[in-house]
């Protein structure tokens, strides 16, 4: 038998990923990089009422879904595990719905989230917040998991073979501290070339969000300037033609000014020449110039189509269905693009739970002696919508006529319950009532 052939463990190409220095340089478009990017993508979010209604429904599907801890051994272990995490999400000082928000919101805009998982000793009502907490059985618990802003993100930390070894963030005061990636836990939207940073689902939208926002401006611009008109100012020639440092030249300015000023918002007037008759200068005279009529390009039309562009990347289209007669969302385009909205959704809240999943539960199980991951709890999201009530009707209708779904009260509650009605009570509970 031939001898067994070493593996080679080298590793000989790299992650493709630029950087110097810790300082990412792998977004092409200039505008985007760095922290000039980021404040880009912030205005985004905070200016922009599309964005921000998307964001917002985005975070209102992920606050109406469930939360589950679950254990698939069939053990004591596992059964008092999947116990201890579930406390320990309820133990925290913030509230995990509140860091979930912030998670999602990060996510959306910059593309990743890192959090610091901050410890402590569970040892009852305690004066001390490390060590303060609901339960007093002596073990190691979450006290909070801190969002650290992507904006205070400044450069990573990797190792030879480009992993991430952690990241440095600035403080108020200008000082950087280095935040360890077995202390903290790190989304993203996804991975490409080992970017710590993912990519903002915002990416695809800055285009279109660039052009809306500048013929939204350009539209408020000429619709004032329609109603209120340009302002003229006619002067006399020698004015007109005066040399700088002249008496003329400072009449000039001072009427510049004046025109200026008229128009609080945009600086801008024609000053010409005045009229003159039978070869006599007429002096001084002063005019708004209205538009000569009406344009061929309906602004309105082209800046819903940016806008709706801007929701495209982010499977928000559905959010534009039913403007201006268009099929709504109870037509099967509306279903078909609700349905790939909450796909979006339900695979972003995936790629939350995998780090909490992959890292946070085991570092906390290992920290108190739980050495088997086979007891190992699974933390997991609930669906991110439910069933359309026709749907499900017509679907009870006929498993329940080939007999293939018996309903019982169990199922008359799930029923009601996607209903929005109360459960069924017994009828033994309305006799004793």
């Amino acid at each position: 038998m031939a001898p067994r052939r070493a593996p080679d463990l080298d590793i000989l190409g790299w992650t493709g990923l630029k950087q110097h220095g810790g300082s990412l340089d792998d977004e092409f478009h200039r505008a985007l990089r760095g922290e000039r990017g980021k404040k880009l993508l912030r205005e985004m979010a905070d200016n922009d009422p599309i964005v921000g209604t998307i964001i917002q429904a985005i975070s209102t599907f992920v606050r109406q879904t469930e939360v589950h801890v679950r254990n698939d051994a069939e053990s004591a272990a596992g059964a008092a595990n999947m116990e201890f995490i579930s406390q320990c999400l309820d133990d925290m000082s913030s509230s995990f719905d509140d860091t979930l928000s912030e998670i999602m919101r990060s996510i959306i805009v910059f593309g990743f989230a890192y959090i610091e998982i901050v410890y402590k000793l569970r040892d009852g009502d305690n004066p001390d917040a490390r060590r303060n907490s609901d339960y007093d059985d002596g073990k190691v618990g979450w006290r909070k998991w801190g969002p650290r802003p992507s904006e205070t993100i400044q450069r990573w930390k990797f190792d030879d073979d480009g992993g991430v070894k952690g990241a440095y963030q600035i403080q108020m005061n200008g000082g950087e501290v280095f935040l360890p990636i077995e202390k903290c836990l790190l989304f993203r939207t996804e991975t490409i070339n080992g970017n710590p940073e993912g990519r903002s689902m915002l990416r695809n939208s800055f285009t279109s969000y660039h052009y809306a926002k500048n013929l939204r401006e350009i539209e408020a611009i000429g619709i004032e300037r329609d109603m209120t008109g340009l302002p003229v100012l006619r002067v006399p020639p020698s004015v007109m033609a005066s040399a700088t440092g002249t008496r003329e030249a400072a009449i000039r300015s001072d009427l510049e000014k004046l025109g200026q000023q008229i128009r609080r918002d945009e600086r801008a007037f024609m000053m010409l020449p005045a009229k003159t008759y039978a070869g006599q200068e007429t002096g001084y005279d002063f005019e708004l110039m209205a538009s000569p009529g009406s344009h061929s390009i309906d602004t309105d039309d082209v800046i819903r189509r940016y806008e709706s562009r801007m929701a495209m990347p982010l499977l928000a289209e559905v959010m534009f269905l039913g403007v201006d007669g268009s099929q709504g969302l109870g037509g099967a385009l509306g279903e078909v693009k609700l349905e790939m909205f909450e796909k979006s959704i339900t695979a972003l809240l995936e790629r939350i739970a995998a780090p909490i999943n992959d890292f946070a539960i085991p570092r906390l199980m290992r920290l108190n002696g739980q050495m088997d991951r086979a007891d190992y709890p699974r933390f997991s999201f609930g669906p991110v919508s439910r069933p359309r009530l026709a749907e499900l009707g017509d679907f009870l209708q006929k498993t329940a006529s080939a007999a293939v779904v018996v309903p019982d009260r169990t199922l008359e509650n799930y029923v009601r319950e996607q209903a929005g009605l109360p459960e069924a009570e017994d009828q033994e509970d309305l006799a004793d009532g």
